[in-house]
Order: C-alpha cells, then sequence, then structure tokens
C-alpha cells in the first residue's frame, strides 16, 4: 500500500501557487512552481517508462549497499541512459557512494572498459543536439525566487522534509551506508529544484524518482519498525494519508474516464504534431552540422533518379467551392474553417518501381471525425495520410511501389480525403525520387 500511494502531501499545497489543472473534471495536483516531486501513481499513470527503469535501478543499488555487490552494476546502470537520462543523472550520486565504500568489490571488466564507453557514446547522442530546449535555466530566471521562497519552503516540508525530521532518531541510530544514502537523497531533493530543464521541468520530475524511492523505503522501514509508537508516528501516517490522495485522483480520472468514454490520454501520431517547444528537447533542427551524425552514425540515404519536384508539376483546383474554400495556386495553400473535401491536383504518370514520396507542410489540420489532409493517387489511395495538428515545415515521407502497369493519372493534396476536414494546409515542396 505505501509504495501504491506514497507521495508527497500535494493535497495541502495544490493550490498555493496557482489554479489547478483539471482533465476529465479532476485535478492534477503535483506540479509546484517550476519544480515537481510526483507519486507513484502519477509516475505510472504518465511515465511508466522513467520510472520503472528507476525503481529497478535503484533497487539494484540498494542491493548492492546491503547484500551482494553485482559486479556488472555499473554496466546494467549506464543501460538505464537510453530510457531515461534524467533517471540516470539522479542515480549517480548513489553510485558514487558505493563506488567509493565498496570500490575494489566492483572491479570487472563490463564495469570499468564497457560502461563508460556506452555512457560516452549515449552522453555523445544526447549532447549532440544543437537544439536548445525552449526553457532552461536557474529557477530565479523564471520565478522572484525572493518572493515565492516560502512556497519552496512549503514545498519541501511536504513533500518530504517533514517526514526526515519526525524520524531523525530512527535516523540516527541507522549504520554507516543507510546513513549515507538517506543524507545523500535529503541533499540531492534539497538542491534539484535549482536548475530547470524542460517546459515542465523534467530534471526534477525526473531525477528525483531515485531519492523519492530510497526515502519511502526509509518510511516503510521507520513504519515497520516503530515499536513505541509515539506522536511522530501518527503524524507520518496522517502526512501519507494526505498524500495518498494524489494518486486516488489519478485512478479516479482514469476510472471516470471509462465509465463516462472520454479519452483520458493524448494521441500523438508523429512528433511533426507535437508543439516546438517540447519537440525541441528530442530533435535536432540541423542535423547536417551535427557531429554524433555526421561521423558516427552509419548513413542510410535513399538513393535514385529524382522524377518530379515541386517546379515540375502544374496543378489545378479540385472541388472548387468559392463560398467556403480560399485557394492560394501560387504559395498551393488550401483554407476552409468549414468542412470540405478538396484539394490542389496535377498530372504525374510513374512507371513500373519504388519510390519515395517526400512532402514539407506547414499549416494545421482540425480534427473532425476521422479526417485530416492528404496526398493521395486521386480516387485511389492515400500515399501521405496528414493527421490532425499543427504542422511547421513539417516533412513527411513514404514509400510506395507501383506495379508492372505503371500509373498514369493524378495527385491530390487538399484537406479532407475519403471524408472531410478544415483547417489550413499549405504544399512547400514535393519530390518524387525512384530509388535504386
Amino acid at each position: 500500500m505505501l509504495f501504491i500511494f506514497f507521495s508527497g502531501a500535494d493535497i495541502i499545497i495544490g493550490q498555493m501557487i496557482r489554479p489547478l489543472t483539471y482533465i476529465n473534471g479532476i485535478p492534477h495536483i503535483d506540479h509546484f512552481l517550476f519544480t515537481a516531486y510526483q507519486s507513484n501513481i502519477t509516475l505510472l499513470f504518465w511515465v511508466p517508462q522513467h520510472a520503472i527503469v528507476a525503481w529497478v535501478c535503484t533497487g539494484l543499488l540498494l542491493n548492492d549497499f546491503f547484500e551482494d555487490i553485482n559486479k556488472s552494476y555499473c554496466f546494467i546502470l549506464c543501460l538505464s541512459l537510453l530510457w531515461s537520462p534524467f533517471v540516470f543523472l539522479g542515480i549517480c550520486p548513489f553510485l558514487a557512494i558505493l563506488i567509493l565504500t565498496k570500490k575494489k568489490k566492483l572491479l570487472s571488466f563490463q564495469n570499468i572498459v564497457i560502461a563508460p564507453i556506452i555512457i560516452l557514446i549515449i552522453a555523445g547522442f544526447y549532447l549532440s543536439n544543437s537544439g536548445n530546449t525552449s526553457v532552461s535555466g536557474f529557477i530565479w530566471q523564471f520565478i522572484n525566487i525572493i518572493d515565492k521562497y516560502y512556497l519552496l519552503l512549503v514545498f519541501f516540508l511536504c513533500e518530504f522534509m517533514v517526514h526526515i525530521v519526525l524520524m531523525k532518531d530512527y535516523i540516527n541510530r541507522l549504520d554507516k551506508n543507510s546513513k549515507s544514502i538517506i543524507y545523500t537523497a535529503i541533499i540531492f531533493l534539497s538542491f534539484l529544484p535549482i536548475y530547470v530543464i524542460g517546459e515542465y521541468n523534467d530534471l526534477a520530475m525526473r531525477a528525483s524518482i531515485p531519492s523519492l524511492f530510497i526515502i519511502m523505503i526509509f518510511i516503510g522501514r521507520y513504519i515497520n519498525e516503530s515499536k513505541h509508537k509515539d506522536y511522530r508516528y501518527y503524524i507520518i501516517i496522517f502526512l501519507l494519508f494526505m498524500g495518498s490522495f494524489t494518486g486516488i485522483l489519478e485512478i479516479s480520472r482514469a476510472v471516470i474516464g471509462v465509465y463516462e468514454k472520454q479519452t483520458t490520454c493524448d494521441y500523438w501520431y508523429s512528433l511533426v504534431n507535437i508543439e516546438k517547444k517540447f519537440t525541441s528537447q528530442y530533435i535536432d533542427e540541423d542535423v547536417e552540422e551535427n557531429f554524433y551524425y555526421s561521423y558516427l552514425l552509419k548513413k542510410n540515404r535513399p538513393e535514385g533518379d529524382i522524377v518530379y519536384n515541386l517546379d515540375d508539376l502544374i496543378w489545378n483546383m479540385w472541388n472548387e467551392d468559392s463560398s467556403k474554400i480560399e485557394y492560394d495556386l501560387e504559395k498551393l495553400t488550401i483554407k476552409s474553417e468549414e468542412p470540405v473535401d478538396t484539394s490542389f491536383t496535377c498530372q504525374i504518370k510513374l512507371s513500373e518501381g519504388v519510390y519515395l514520396v517526400y512532402i514539407n507542410v506547414s499549416g494545421y489540420i482540425n480534427k473532425i471525425d476521422q479526417s485530416g489532409a492528404h496526398l493521395s493517387f486521386h480516387g485511389v489511395t492515400k500515399i501521405i495520410d496528414i493527421q490532425p495538428g499543427k504542422y511547421n515545415n513539417a516533412e513527411l515521407k513514404k514509400i510506395v511501389k507501383i506495379d508492372e502497369d505503371g500509373y498514369d493519372g493524378m495527385i491530390d493534396f487538399g484537406i479532407g480525403g475519403w471524408g472531410k476536414s478544415s483547417g489550413n494546409i499549405q504544399l512547400n515542396d514535393i519530390i518524387i525520387m525512384k530509388l535504386d
């Protein structure tokens, strides 16, 4: 039960800084200022890929401290970089203590040679991204820390500090290894919010998971080993009870969403649909200048002959209706705020073979039923299905195979396509390449 519902007392501080975010009528309460230490249930609902790897790696580390040493631990830990680099950073302080206290037992080829090589390769991949996150810097660059210091203090108290103060006598009786682990967790969580990375401070939310997991374990040990239950014991139980509401609200949202058939998650069909303030954390916009891409990655660029490009094609309007639709034939832009099925169309002729079809689009498509925008073989099939969302010079590609009869007909670019939709979409470029 402790593992399932463990959380700071977010319900106490949830509305102290700003109005709560409601999803399907249920508040999301564990985000605070430019930081958040999230409950276990919140982690499982929103970022299981970060949470599970953090719990597994932290559990293995604690096993190495108190049980038998795993001579491959450093090697195993470095693989977490693939799933969550911030979780890896959150485990590093504890790894440093493990190395200092039991360095001789960790001596192995995989730990000393293979692990550093893997870390350098993966870290090099992340650091080679020349794109900057939309938000990064010290916390005082985003909020007036002098005016808000009391809120940060309340945050620390409700998340873990009160628990630690109440367990002070218990912690003082712990062995040396246990003390070093829990004090490291306290110090790390206390300084972690100082630097912000990400629109919602991914650094704090993810790097805090190992330390919070460790504190949860020691709270569990304190409850289990307490023979004389005084006021401190009952205050901790009360704080855990208040913290459980964070997880209960997350579960309630899912249950209500299923019962009322509401959407309880976002569907992203492609990274190009996601706002740039988020994708800048993942996508390098200047990949050709990227050292990792240029020198370390195997190139897999398609080779072939360009059959058509934008300048080769003569476009006309199909299903013209000036009362609903705005066409710009020069810019190849179609705009309609009402649901329509319309396109620009042009004649092409393709012989038998395999082709790479590439387009670059900008604009937006509204979500109406399952329709969006498209590039299609006229009346035959879609080549590229452009899902509802926002696009800014988005590059979309598709491999198509033309049979022995070839294709002699029209291609369409437009809104709708086997349905109706609305929006404002522009074709910036198109290339049709016959692959070797």
